[in-house]
């Protein structure tokens, strides 16, 4: 099971060494963040004071909205998503 969160990563010490050892952790746009359900991850959760989701349907919606109507760009590297929606769907 997985938790939802979103905070701003502030560069080095963010997430440590012993963090990663401790539990998993993956980052995504609009500073979404999916941290492992377990002890180590919630308190990281509340030492980062980030806003947590509720669950990932929330978690989703809220990365939708602030990707809403950006493109990929003319030059991207697959041609066939040149000028389409970006996506992104949380795991």
């Amino acid at each position: 099971m997985s938790l939802y969160c979103k905070v701003k990563n502030y560069g080095k010490g963010f997430i440590t060494a012993q963090d990663r050892f401790a539990f998993d952790i993956s980052g995504h746009p609009n500073d979404t963040w999916v941290v492992q359900d377990n002890v180590s991850g919630q308190r990281w959760i509340d030492d980062q004071r980030a806003d947590q989701f509720t669950n990932k349907a929330e978690a989703q919606a809220a990365l939708d909205a602030s990707i809403s109507g950006q493109l990929y760009p003319d030059d991207y590297a697959v041609e066939s998503l040149r000028g389409q929606q970006i996506t992104h769907t949380l795991p």
